[in-house]
C-alpha cells in the first residue's frame, strides 16, 4: 500500500516536469519607446469601402519595424510572465515589442499570446496573428496561438505591435508563451533578444556581396559592381567607382552597364537619341560626363583598341512561315527565333558608315581585335574550327 501511494506524487512531479519543459515563458524584450497615432480628420462618416473608423484601424498604422535609430530599452516580465507598459492619456500609443527565439533543434510548437488591447505579431518581420478587440482587465484578457515550426539553431525574431486606445479600461499588457508540441518537450530553446546569432546558410545567400570589379586602361581607377540580395524577392546592384591607389570613393553610386574604355581612362554608357543611340563618356578625374558618339546603330558593340571604331552584331530575320501548316527545316527549328542569324559590321566613327563584314546563312561571332585593330578573329555556327583570322583593312582571311 506504501508503494502505491509513493508512485502518485512521483508521477505528479514527472508530470510537472514534462509540462514546464514544453512551456516556456517568454520574458526578455527589447521595447521601444512608445509612438503617438491619432485619429484622422473625419471628412465622411464611411470610407470608400463603405466601412466607419473604428480604433482597431490605427493598429494597422505602418510602422517600421527595424529602425536602426529608434532608441530601446530592455524589459522583464514580472513573476506572472506579463510586461506592463503605461497607459494612453491623450493620443493614442503604438508599443514595439522584440525578442529571439532559437532552438537547438528541429521545433514545432505554438506561440501562446495573452493581452486585453489589441495587438499584432510578427515572426521574421512577416505578420501573423491579429487581435482587434480590447477587454477591460488583465484577468478577463484573451489568448491567441500561432503556430511556429523552427530549424535547428536558426534564429527568429518576434515583434509585438500593442495598441494602446485612450478608451482602453486596462493598460498595454503581454504576456507570451512557447508551447511546444508534444515530440518536441525535451528541446531546449534560447529566449532573449540580444543572443548572439548563429552563422546560417541565410548569411551565404543574402547580404550584400561583390559580383565584378572591372579596372581601368592605366591601372588609376577601379568599378566595382555589388548586389545587395534582401530576400529571394527583393535585391538591388550598384556600381561605386573609387581611386585604388588611395582608396577614395569617386562616386558610390555609379550609373548600373558602365564600361570602361579601352584606351583612355573613361567609362562609357549609351542612351536612346531620336536615331540610333548616343554614348556617354564619364571622366572619373573630374565626374564630367560628356557625348562621345551620336547616332550609332542600336545593337551592342565592342571597341576597337584604338577607339577609332566599333565591331557591333546587326542580326537579319529568315523567311517567316505562314498558315495552318508550318515547315521545319531542322530540330532546331521548333524553337521560335531561330531562323535569325547574326553578323558583323564595322561603324567607322570618323566617316559615320557601317561597313558589313560577314554575309552568309550562318551567325557570326566576334571572338578578339588585334592590338593594332588591324585583324579580328571570329567564329561561325557552322565550323567545328571556331577560330578564323580576318583582316579588318582588306577584308580578306589571313
Amino acid at each position: 500500500m506504501k508503494k502505491k501511494r509513493m508512485v502518485i506524487p512521483i508521477l505528479l512531479a514527472t508530470g510537472l516536469a514534462f509540462q514546464a519543459q514544453a512551456q516556456e515563458r517568454l520574458t526578455q524584450f527589447q521595447v521601444r519607446n512608445a509612438i503617438d497615432v491619432r485619429t484622422p480628420i473625419m471628412n465622411d462618416s464611411i470610407n470608400p469601402k463603405g466601412e466607419k473608423h473604428s480604433t482597431k484601424m490605427l493598429l494597422k498604422t505602418p510602422v517600421m519595424l527595424n529602425l536602426p535609430e529608434a532608441p530601446m530599452q530592455a524589459l522583464t516580465a514580472d513573476t506572472a510572465g506579463f510586461l506592463s507598459l503605461q497607459k494612453a492619456e491623450t493620443n493614442h500609443k503604438i508599443y514595439v515589442f522584440k525578442t529571439n527565439i532559437r532552438a537547438e533543434r528541429f521545433l514545432k510548437g505554438k506561440l501562446k499570446v495573452t493581452s486585453p488591447v489589441r495587438w499584432e505579431l510578427f515572426i521574421d518581420g512577416v505578420s501573423r496573428q491579429t487581435k482587434e478587440v480590447a477587454e477591460d482587465s488583465i484577468t478577463s484578457a484573451s489568448s491567441r496561438e500561432i503556430a511556429i515550426s523552427m530549424e535547428p539553431e536558426r534564429d527568429y525574431e518576434i515583434t509585438f505591435k500593442l495598441l494602446s486606445a485612450t478608451e482602453d479600461k486596462a493598460a498595454p499588457t503581454l504576456k507570451c508563451e512557447l508551447i511546444k508540441n508534444a515530440p518536441f518537450k525535451e528541446i531546449a530553446c534560447t529566449l532573449t533578444p540580444d543572443a548572439k546569432q548563429r552563422f546560417s546558410l541565410d548569411n551565404t545567400v543574402y547580404g550584400n556581396r561583390t559580383i565584378s570589379v572591372a579596372i581601368s586602361p592605366s591601372g588609376k581607377y577601379l568599378l566595382t559592381r555589388y548586389w545587395n540580395n534582401h530576400s529571394a524577392q527583393r535585391s538591388r546592384t550598384y556600381c561605386v567607382l573609387s581611386d585604388l591607389k588611395t582608396g577614395k570613393v569617386l562616386l558610390s553610386n555609379a550609373r548600373e552597364g558602365m564600361q570602361w574604355m579601352p584606351k583612355s581612362d573613361k567609362l562609357y554608357y549609351t542612351v536612346p537619341a531620336l536615331n540610333g543611340n548616343d554614348v556617354i563618356a564619364l571622366d572619373p578625374a573630374t565626374l564630367r560626363e560628356e557625348v562621345v558618339l551620336q547616332g550609332i546603330p542600336e545593337q551592342g558593340f565592342t571597341w576597337s583598341p584604338n577607339e577609332d571604331f566599333l565591331i557591333y552584331y546587326p542580326r537579319e530575320e529568315g523567311v517567316a512561315e505562314h498558315g495552318p501548316l508550318r515547315r521545319i527545316v531542322s530540330p532546331a527549328d521548333r524553337i521560335p527565333n531561330t531562323r535569325g542569324r547574326s553578323f558583323l559590321a564595322k561603324y567607322d566613327i570618323a566617316s559615320g558608315a557601317s561597313e558589313r563584314l560577314t554575309y552568309g546563312n550562318h551567325s557570326t561571332y566576334l571572338q578578339d581585335i588585334s592590338p593594332d585593330g588591324k585583324y579580328m578573329v571570329y567564329s561561325t555556327s557552322k565550323e567545328n574550327i571556331t577560330q578564323r583570322p580576318f583582316s579588318l583593312s582588306s577584308l580578306y582571311l589571313v
